[in-house]
């Protein structure tokens, strides 16, 4: 494999990787945004419990 080859093969690997990680960002992200949503939901039902029991 000449080194140009060679160069070539980790500029793919590493584009490959970072694609990669891009996705995985955006996974974690949306599932942050889930937690997020169903804390605020869960948190506005003890809201709405606490106004009702007191």
């Amino acid at each position: 494999m000449s080194l140009d080859q060679a160069e070539m093969t980790v500029k793919q690997d590493l584009e490959c990787a970072l694609a990669s990680l891009d996705m995985q960002r955006d996974d974690f992200l949306e599932l942050a945004r889930g937690i997020r949503q169903k804390i605020s939901e869960e948190t506005e039902k003890a809201v709405e419990l606490e106004a009702n029991l007191g």
